[in-house]
């Protein structure tokens, strides 16, 4: 017999009782249902065990219609469109979750945009019901994305909800025994259906549920553009996805597009000899000058248009294969490829350093250094080895839904602006994002002018310092250049502004870790420098430069002799003096390193363990998200090609230790290397998240300066070996990263990256050479163009300190500095109370505190301080927290679109500004 159910306002608190108490009371119940003419016919059987156990507890009537419940686990997964729980499940949702994301601001846009679904749901079936969803309820749906949707539920259908304030709540819904067709028209659509047509992949779906489901939803037009892009957010949260990603990278696929065309590598070798001319020739200079990125992707999309336009059509024949000059339009893939190529070679050789010292005679003057071969094999060596840590890492760095790389987002954003003409409403706007990105780059372009030439003092603000102008604490404590910056006003520069973070790129909650990191240090740094530790009230308390006894910049040529320490020279002259900020660095670095391999153990051992055992068959399936399973439609790069480049490197690092003077043992080589190895995935796993990147160049002077003492030129080379094995790593995966969101086939990717490295160092040696033979004064302090070195004279020191003095003498047991030692214990400790109190309490602000990142903001100084950070907190919160929570349609077309625009205005600018 059918009946229609009632709808009763009242619910009745549930009462709480043990996991397995609700497992058998759940397995004990079952509902049926079946739809006819619209009308719901329920029948259901309670078991009188259930019904004392508290978990069912039942209505006035004597046929219950409504479940409570109070926990959920993940046998109750299947069944949780049949319930409507409460709980607090905050604890499951902290282990799932990545980082990056806030767990309080993602169940309260999930509530949202479930009870936005429900709404829609209730009035096309009930004529109108006010619906709310509980937080509880969407934890759950996040927490349990590989059980939720069972073929038997995707039909259920949502009568009627009502949840009072208690956050107890009743469903009545029907379950039909099997699935079968949609209905559409007038039928309710649940929330399953809404969300899995919008995600149009689920693990436990097949195509044919897929298509069904689509169909379904092609005929409701109840759902309009900002409510889809909710619902979006809701649902790449719960398949383990990061919803920032959505609102950029299109879930979408066409394999047939051309991507390994005559255009796109034509245009990206060319981007790559000229980027890396130009920023290798402007590195020594100061100020210098630099090609970003973002500048190839500027000049690309015009140029790839204009190739689209004059190149034949005409298709040839080779091999079977069908290939053309213009295959086509200009695509998105091609454009991208371009990118990577261009991001590969565009930063300067970190090895050019190196032999500029080894050359000059102002430096070392080593004569060997002047051969090309050696030169050749430095920086080949130093920039392919990394290759191997990125291609063994990709399960963690690029599969990963988790592993977004916050950087690569303005980069997508970009590219989107030039391909998608999208110009659907979002809160009233259309503007395409193309129309938008021209806008602010205009803007930011014409605006530089302003703080940089015009009105130079609105660029770093010292008006609190023009209070007393002759007060030297008051110059330490607010001034912009060599203070330590506190201003509540710092800047109208947005080049300041994004200095030390990009407050439109990095997530909100790395950049307030950095500026809380920042603050800490900045009070003890006061303390240190009214106590005058270690001299520091006799120097500046902001400054990277090395001082000597009488204040004055300490000049290294005075202790050497023929390239080493003469110890007379040194004790008559004068030890090494640095700052309160430069001292603090150091110490800061000794805590970071230990905190970074603590967290990655506590807070991703298990995730890192179970990828070890993937590469041997042994582990869990990993969760794959809508990314990763539309690149399982071209061929993977196996993971002996990466190793492959890695060994090249290797070798080419060998001969060139066989074969030059160059001081660096081949242990060296391999504890260099072994450095990289070991970081690669702690460091990796929080730049990944958070757009923050830790180096290992403190780590890997220290280390060879003990095993080296007075060997600067195998101390500058180990820290070469050292420090770009983890830095091109990380670079590399996060290029990776880029392609895989882009769907560019891996193999090609691959090509890409390597022969873009390979060309850039040619071109890299050779401008190197070139300013060395044929610019006059060239790293002098007085060279007329400004080529004065900075980069190379501040490795040069770097060599002095750590390599000819050695760390004992400002470490060892009677050092100046040896007390900052004890960072390193702390950084060991610092992680844990963290993690346990998140566990604990995952509600409060302890669990908030990201260990690594804050410490990365303790040692953010010299020669940048808090004016470089302050004005980027409310930047941040407005579009991170304000924006996206009240707009987040218009925060996912929009936010890194004006990111882009902002910073690509200012380089251009730059570099026009410069040249004329």
């Amino acid at each position: 017999m059918q009946q229609k159910s009632p709808i009763n306002s009242a619910c009745t608190p549930s009462v709480s009782v043990s996991g397995s108490s609700r497992l058998r009371a759940l397995r004990q119940a079952t509902v049926s249902t079946r739809v006819s003419n619209g009308s719901l016919a329920t029948s259901r059987s309670v078991s009188s065990k259930s019904q004392k156990s508290g978990f069912l507890h039942p209505s006035t009537s004597a046929n219950p219609k409504f479940f409570f419940c109070k926990v959920a686990s993940d046998d109750f997964c299947r069944w949780l469109l049949a319930l409507c729980c409460h709980a607090d499940l905050r604890s499951l949702v902290v282990k799932q979750r990545p980082d990056s994301l806030s767990s309080r601001s993602h169940r309260n846009c999930s509530s949202r945009v479930l009870n936005l679904v429900l709404q829609r749901v209730c009035q096309s079936r009930r004529g109108g019901h006010l619906i709310t969803v509980s937080t509880s309820y969407v934890c759950l749906f996040h927490h349990t994305r590989h059980h939720l949707f069972r073929p038997a539920l995707l039909n259920a259908t949502y009568n009627s909800c009502h949840v009072h304030p208690s956050s107890s709540c009743r469903v009545e819904m029907q379950k039909p025994s099997s699935f079968g067709p949609f209905e559409v028209g007038n039928a309710a659509i649940s929330v399953p259906e809404a969300v899995l047509s919008l995600r149009q992949a689920l693990p436990t779906a097949n195509e044919k549920q897929h298509a069904q489901i689509s169909a379904a939803l092609a005929s409701i037009d109840q759902l309009n553009y900002n409510e889809k892009h909710q619902i979006q957010q809701c649902l790449l949260d719960i398949q383990g996805s990061i919803s920032d990603v959505d609102g950029i990278v299109p879930q979408t696929d066409d394999p047939t597009l051309p991507v390994n065309t005559f255009r796109a590598w034509s245009l990206g070798l060319l981007f790559s000899l000229v980027g890396a001319g130009v920023n290798t020739f402007f590195a020594e200079r100061l100020p210098g000058i630099a090609l970003s990125g973002f500048v190839a992707q500027l000049v690309a999309f015009p140029s790839g248009k204009l190739l689209e336009r004059i190149l034949p059509t005409r298709q040839y024949t080779f091999h079977r294969k069908v290939w053309s000059f213009n295959p086509g339009p200009f695509n998105a893939k091609e454009h991208m490829l371009i990118t990577i190529i261009a991001n590969v070679s565009f930063s300067s050789s970190y090895a050019s350093s190196i032999i500029i010292a080894q050359r000059l005679p102002q430096f070392y003057n080593m004569q060997w250094a002047s051969s090309l071969y050696y030169q050749l094999l430095l920086c080949l060596s130093s920039q392919i080895i990394g290759y191997g840590f990125a291609g063994l890492a990709r399960p963690f760095l690029v599969y990963a839904p988790a592993a977004v790389w916050p950087g690569n987002l303005a980069v997508l954003a970009l590219n989107r602006s030039f391909h998608d003409t999208n110009s659907e409403s979002v809160h009233g706007w259309r503007i395409s994002r193309l129309t938008l990105f021209s806008r602010v780059f205009l803007i930011s372009s014409l605006y530089f002018f302003i703080p940089n030439y015009l009105f130079t003092s609105i660029s770093q603000m010292n008006w609190l310092t023009w209070i007393k102008e002759d007060n030297a604490v008051l110059a330490a404590m607010t001034g912009s250049y060599t203070g330590l910056g506190i201003n509540p006003f710092p800047t109208l520069d947005y080049n300041i502004v994004s200095g030390i973070v990009d407050p439109l790129i990095t997530p909100f909650f790395a950049t307030v870790n950095v500026v809380v990191g920042m603050l800490l240090s900045a009070a003890i740094l006061a303390v240190l420098w009214f106590k005058n530790a270690w001299f520091a009230s006799y120097l500046p308390i902001v400054s990277n430069r090395s001082f000597d006894r009488f204040g004055h910049s300490y000049n290294v040529t005075r202790i050497l002799k023929d390239a080493r320490l003469d110890v007379a020279a040194y004790e008559a002259y004068s030890p090494v003096y640095i700052s309160a900020a430069n001292a603090f660095i150091f110490g800061g670095y000794f805590a970071l390193y230990p905190a970074t391999l603590v967290y990655a153990y506590l807070y991703h051992g298990t995730e890192i363990a179970d990828a070890f055992r993937n590469l041997f068959g042994k582990g869990r399936v990993m969760h794959k998200d809508i990314h990763m399973r539309l690149m399982e439609a071209y061929k993977e790069v196996p993971g002996w090609w990466y190793l492959g480049v890695m060994m090249l490197g290797t070798v080419l690092a060998l001969l060139m230790i066989k074969l030059y003077p160059t001081g660096m043992p081949i242990w060296g080589l391999a504890v260099s290397i072994a450095l990289g190895a070991l970081f690669i995935l702690p460091v990796g796993l929080i730049s990944a998240v958070s757009n923050v990147e830790i180096g290992l160049n403190v780590l890997s002077e220290m280390i060879a300066g003990l095993a080296m003492p007075g060997n600067p030129s195998g101390m500058m080379i180990f820290k070469a070996y050292g420090t770009l094995s983890l830095a091109q790593g990380l670079s590399f995966a996060a290029d990776l990263k880029l392609g895989h969101y882009s769907k560019i086939p891996p193999r090609t990717l691959f090509a890409a990256q390597v022969i873009g490295t390979f060309l850039s160092v040619f071109m890299t040696v050779f401008v190197t050479n070139w300013q060395i033979d044929h610019l006059e004064g060239f790293c002098t302090p007085d060279q007329k163009q400004k080529f004065t070195c900075p980069g190379s004279n501040t490795f040069f020191t770097s060599s002095i300190i750590w390599g000819v003095l050695g760390p004992k003498q400002s470490y060892g047991p009677q050092g100046l500095y040896r007390h900052l030692l004890w960072g390193a214990l702390i950084g060991l400790i610092l992680p844990i109370p963290f993690y346990f109190a998140a566990k604990r309490y995952p509600s409060s602000l302890m669990s908030k505190v990201h260990p690594p990142i804050l410490l990365a903001g303790m040692i953010s100084w010299a020669p940048v301080n808090l004016s470089y950070i302050t004005a980027a907190v409310p930047v941040a919160y407005l579009f991170h927290v304000q924006i996206k929570q009240r707009f987040y349609a218009w925060w996912a077309k929009y936010t890194y679109v004006i990111a882009t625009g902002l910073s690509t205005g200012i380089a251009i600018t730059g570099i026009v500004a410069f040249i004329a």
